[in-house]
């Protein structure tokens, strides 16, 4: 009998999977790679929690990108934060530093007074220099072929023809009138405030269609959750970490084999009380402290108290409250199995706002950097264009000699023999700091 049993229920045991095939397939359950794949594209199931995972490094730019402008960050919900939320968990009890470094190359910051150069990985550094430079390459395209009074070039170009720069030396001077550190607001932030109100809006459908309340609450708590990341007071305080009472003249630039310099020139104000001195006083970021990128301490004025820049106990504790809220979304998500292309669509459109933000090229004031175009300086060779800029800015031009010339720069006509021996000496002689220890007098 129990050969008989066991014989019996090989038989059957087709016979049962084909009943509950049936089954499944009367109440509508897929049954086939078809079936399923028909199941998930009108539902899909646990792809927005994947992709929740993905991309933190666009909601990270965005966010260094439009932090600033004021109380809150306008980055949208999308895929990625809940990514990024682990990445500031991590930076803020680590390192302490919530804003990212440069993606770009990394741009040399150079004193025309004391001739001195450093590389920075600063982020508001990099982007201003990245953003002039698109824009020097724009006018450059859209430029006509008549004489610029600006460049002793005379060579007379054919029409249409665009003019070759080997290097172009522009001049900006800080704007006096406008707050140092404090970006104004661009299309791109206001970008940012659109789409999370037409996400808003969007994630309302299934709930006045159907009755389904879901995509509404997950899109709500995701963009109050995305708002508080973005907007901590950390990110502003490392995104201007100097001084603002200027500092001297620098020179912005990506090194030799570079077409692109950027000349600022610091700018003063007079005091706005009678009582106080009548000499004028600078205004402006220190862009030599700034390139130094987060520094442990700074003061916003040279005479006021040292401030700290590292993340509180309160900020640490606030990354991690968020990071904590962000998974529990994050499970929420994955339990929805209704109305989810909705979510999908909500997080793509705040995806693309991400990228926007995170890539745009944008107006140095946005930056709270805050600048004045004054001139440019062109010429038929390098050489040229760095003996034009020290004619107009001590220091300048003699400051890029090394940088566009590593091996020293050659020069065999008299009158420039005796120009740069001038200035040479100009430059190693006793200033107000005293003698150069490299050529100390006899």
């Amino acid at each position: 009998m129990p050969v008989i049993t066991a014989q019996m229920r090989q038989i059957l045991s087709p016979m049962k999977k084909s009943v509950q095939v049936l089954r499944r397939m009367a109440d509508g359950d897929p049954t086939s790679t078809s079936d399923f794949l028909s199941a998930q594209f009108q539902n899909p199931g646990d792809i927005l929690s994947v992709l929740l995972l993905l991309g933190h490094e666009v909601v990270h730019k965005a966010i260094a990108q439009l932090a600033g402008a004021g109380p809150l960050t306008p980055v949208a919900f999308s895929y990625g934060w809940v990514a990024y939320a682990a990445t500031a968990l991590l930076a803020a009890f680590s390192d302490g530093k919530l804003m990212p470094s440069t993606d770009t190359q990394e741009p040399l910051i150079i004193s025309p007074t004391t001739g001195h150069h450093r590389t920075t990985r600063n982020w508001v550094i990099s982007r201003l220099l990245r953003d002039l430079e698109y824009s020097f390459d724009a006018s450059t395209e859209n430029e006509a072929s008549h004489p610029d009074p600006n460049s002793t070039e005379e060579v007379k170009l054919a029409p249409g023809q665009t003019r070759w720069e080997p290097l172009r030396v522009s001049v900006f001077e800080v704007d006096k009138t406008r707050e140092p550190g404090v970006p104004i607001r661009d299309c791109i932030w206001f970008c940012g405030v659109g789409v999370i109100l037409v996400q808003l809006v969007v994630s309302t459908i299934p709930w006045i269609r159907d009755g389904e309340w879901g995509p509404f609450i997950v899109t709500g708590a995701g963009t109050v959750l995305a708002l508080i990341s973005g907007s901590l007071s950390q990110f502003r305080k490392e995104k201007w970490a100097c001084p603002r009472d200027g500092g001297d003249a620098v020179i912005l630039t990506r090194g030799n084999g570079s077409r692109h310099a950027v000349l600022i020139l610091r700018s003063k104000v007079s005091p706005s009380k009678s009582s106080e001195p009548t000499t004028d006083v600078s205004r402006g970021l220190d862009f030599e402290i700034l390139a130094e990128g987060s520094r442990p301490q700074f003061k916003i004025n040279r005479n006021a108290d040292w401030e700290t820049i590292r993340p509180s106990e309160i900020t640490r504790g606030a990354v991690a409250i968020q990071a904590f809220f962000w998974v529990l979304l994050l499970i929420c998500t994955s339990g929805l199995k209704e109305n989810t292309w909705y979510l999908l669509g909500i997080g793509l459109l705040g995806s693309i706002q991400n990228v926007i933000a995170a890539s745009a090229i944008r107006e140095p004031g946005t930056y709270g950097v805050h600048l004045n175009f004054k001139e440019k300086i062109t010429g038929r060779s390098v050489r040229e264009v760095l003996k034009a800029t020290e004619e107009k800015y001590e220091f300048a031009g003699l400051s890029l000699v090394d940088i566009f010339f590593p091996g020293s720069m050659r020069v065999k006509d008299s009158a420039e023999i005796a120009f740069w021996r001038e200035v040479q000496d100009k430059r190693n002689g006793e200033n107000a700091f005293g003698h150069r220890i490299d050529s100390l007098p006899h």
